[in-house]
C-alpha cells in the first residue's frame, strides 16, 4: 500500500515533499522525539532522575511507539551530542601525539582511566585518598614517583564504604580536618549512606560535576558496589558496560578517573591486568592498571612474623610496568617504599641460599668479605687456607664450591714472585650482592682476622717483598716474626688463638670475680 500511495519516495524525501517533511509517518516522530530529548537535556530545571518520565509523557502525543531502550538511547545521544559529538580523523588526517599524562608518576594516569585492584583491606583507599592529598598539599613525590603541580578537585564516588570510613581515610591524606570538614578540593563525598550508581541517572549527575569542574579526579570505590543495583553478573562482558558509558560520557571534560574493584583470591599475586575479579572485560577497558597485594599472606603461615608490606604492580599502555614494595605506616598517616619487588625477592634468594652453606663455606665468605671492604683487594687459595686453618686441599674446595654458586668472583692475577719466574697468582672477591650480608663490623675480632695492619697501605699486599716485621702476641705476650706479604698473623700460635676464640665465646658475667 506504502509503495502504491509514495511510488518516489525517495525522490520526495530528497526534495523535502514526502511524509517526513510534512509532519506525518514514524520517521517524523522519531525527529520529534530526538529534538523533544535534546530539550529535556538542556532544561536545567528537569533533574537527570527525571528526564525518562518527561520523554515517556512526550512519547505518548507520537503515533510511533517507542521502548523504555530507545528512549534512553535518545536522551543519551542529546547529551552526547551537546557536550560536543565525536568525529573520525579524516583521510590524510593528522593523529595527535601526546605523551602519558600522570596524577602519580607510572601508577595514576591523567585524563584517562585508572583501576586499582586488591583484595579487600590491603589499602586501595587509603592509597589512592593519600596521593590525592599529597598532590593537594604540593608535594612534588610520593613513594619515589613524581606528582604533578597542580590543585586538583575531587569528587569521590564511595558507595562501598560509609561514611565514617571514608572520614578515616580523607584525614589521614589531608583532606579533612579531625571533625570532618571537607577541604575545598573535594567537590562532593557520596557514600554508602548516600550512595551514587553507574545507572543512567548516576552517570548523569558525575557529568553534571565535570561540566561543572574542569580536570575533575573523580574516585570511584568500589564498581561492584556501584553496579550492585543493575543487576548485572560480574563473569558477563556486559559487566564492564557501565564504566563503558561512564567514560564515554566524562571524555569530553578531560576529567581522570580512579576505579577500585576487588580482586580474585586466587590470582591476586599474579599479572595486574589478570588480578580483576570477575570478567576480563573491565581490565581491558581501562589505560592503566594497578595491582595491591600482602607480600605474605599470613594464611600462609600463621607462625610467621606479621609482614605488612603491599606489593604494587602496574600495567598498561604508557610506560613501563613498575614493581614495588610499600608499606602503610603511622596508623596510615603515612607510606613508606621499601624499593622495587624483584630487589626484595633477590634478597630473599640470597639470604636463602646462604643459610644453605656449610660452617666452613660460611666462614671463608665472611673472611673474603671482609678483606674486600678492608683492602679493595681479592684473596687466593693459599691466604684463604691459612685464614682457616684449611690444607690446600680443603681450601680449594671451598673456594670452588663458591665459585659455582656463583658468590665470589675473579678479581686479579698477582704477578709471579722472583722477578717473574713462575706462575701468577689468581685472586677472588666476594659477588657485590653478598656484602650486604657480612658487614664489616667485626673485622678486628681475634676470630677472623680479615684485616692487614693498620699501619701497612693495602697496597702494598701485592708488593714483591717477603720481608717481616716484630709483633707482639696478643694472648702471651710473645714476639714473634710476621710476614708483612699478604694477612699477617695475629698469634704466635695456634695455641694462643684457640685459647682466645674459646675466651672471645664465653658468655660474660657481670658478677664472676667479685
Amino acid at each position: 500500500m506504502a509503495e502504491q500511495q509514495h511510488p518516489n519516495l525517495s525522490a520526495e524525501l530528497k526534495n523535502g515533499t514526502g511524509p517526513a517533511a510534512v509532519g506525518f509517518g514514524p520517521a517524523a516522530d522519531i525527529k520529534r522525539i530526538k529534538s523533544k530529548a535534546k530539550e529535556i537535556v538542556i532544561d536545567d530545571s528537569i533533574g537527570s532522575r527525571d528526564r525518562m518520565i518527561h520523554i515517556k509523557d512526550a512519547a505518548r502525543d507520537y503515533e510511533a511507539e517507542f521502548s523504555n531502550q530507545e528512549l534512553k538511547q535518545y536522551l543519551w545521544d542529546a547529551r552526547r551530542e551537546l557536550a560536543g559529538a565525536a568525529t573520525p580523523v579524516p583521510r590524510g588526517g593528522k593523529l595527535k601525539l601526546s605523551k602519558a599524562r600522570w596524577l602519580w608518576t607510572g601508577v595514576v594516569m591523567a585524563a584517562t582511566t585508572t583501576l586499582v585492584i586488591a583484595l579487600p583491606k590491603v589499602g586501595k583507599s587509603r592509597l589512592m585518598t593519600m596521593v590525592l592529598g599529597r598532590i593537594r598539599r604540593g608535594d612534588h613525590s610520593f613513594l619515589g614517583h613524581a606528582l604533578p603541580a597542580s590543585e586538583p578537585l575531587i569528587l569521590i564516588v564511595g558507595p562501598d564504604q560509609t561514611e565514617d570510613d571514608w572520614q578515616e581515610c580523607l584525614v589521614r591524606a589531608g583532606l579533612s580536618d579531625p571533625e570532618g570538614n571537607l577541604v575545598d578540593a573535594v567537590v562532593g563525598v557520596f557514600h554508602k549512606g548516600c550512595p551514587l550508581h553507574l545507572d543512567e541517572g548516576g552517570i548523569d549527575q558525575i557529568v553534571e560535576f565535570c561540566r561543572d569542574f574542569s580536570s575533575l579526579i573523580i574516585l570511584l570505590d568500589s564498581y561492584a558496589a556501584a553496579t550492585a543495583a543493575l543487576g548485572l553478573e560480574e563473569k558477563s562482558n556486559s559487566y564492564a558496560d557501565p564504566l563503558i558509558d561512564l567514560q564515554e560520557a566524562i571524555a569530553p571534560y578531560d576529567a581522570s578517573l580512579i576505579v577500585i574493584h576487588h580482586s580474585n583470591r586466587h590470582s591476586a599475586k599474579g599479572r595486574a591486568s589478570s588480578a580483576s575479579r570477575g570478567t576480563t572485560a573491565l581490565p581491558a577497558a581501562v589505560s592503566q592498571t594497578v595491582s595491591l597485594a600482602w607480600v605474605s599472606d599470613p594464611g600462609d603461615n600463621p607462625l610467621a612474623p606479621a609482614d605488612y608490606r603491599v606489593k604494587l604492580t602496574t600495567e598498561g599502555r604508557a610506560g613501563r610496568p613498575l614493581d614495588l614494595l610499600i608499606e602503610q605506616v603511622d596508623e596510615g598517616f603515612n607510606w613508606i617504599s621499601h624499593g622495587s619487588a624483584a630487589e626484595v625477592a633477590r634478597q630473599q634468594a640470597m639470604e636463602e641460599i646462604l643459610d644453605k652453606l656449610t660452617e666452613r663455606q660460611s666462614d671463608a665468605l665472611r673472611d673474603m668479605t671482609h678483606h674486600w671492604v678492608t683492602t679493595q683487594l681479592g684473596v687466593d687459595r693459599p691466604h684463604l687456607g691459612a685464614a682457616l686453618d684449611l690444607d690446600r686441599k680443603r681450601s680449594k674446595e671451598v673456594m670452588d664450591a663458591l665459585l659455582q654458586k656463583k658468590l665470589i668472583q675473579f678479581d686479579r692475577e698477582r704477578p709471579a714472585r722472583g722477578g717473574g719466574r713462575g706462575q701468577p697468582t689468581r685472586l677472588f672477591r666476594p659477588v657485590d650482592a653478598v656484602l650486604p650480608f657480612f658487614p664489616a663490623t667485626d673485622v678486628s675480632d681475634i676470630s677472623d682476622p680479615v684485616s692487614p695492619p693498620a699501619s701497612e697501605p693495602p697496597s702494598e699486599r701485592s708488593e714483591k717483598s717477603d720481608a717481616t716485621e716484630e709483633r707482639e702476641c696478643p694472648e702471651c705476650g710473645t714476639t714473634f716474626p710476621a710476614n708483612k706479604r699478604g694477612r699477617p698473623k695475629i698469634f704466635c700460635s695456634r695455641e694462643c688463638k684457640n685459647k682466645a676464640g674459646r675466651r672471645s665465646s664465653e658468655p660474660t658475667d657481670p658478677d664472676q670475680g667479685s
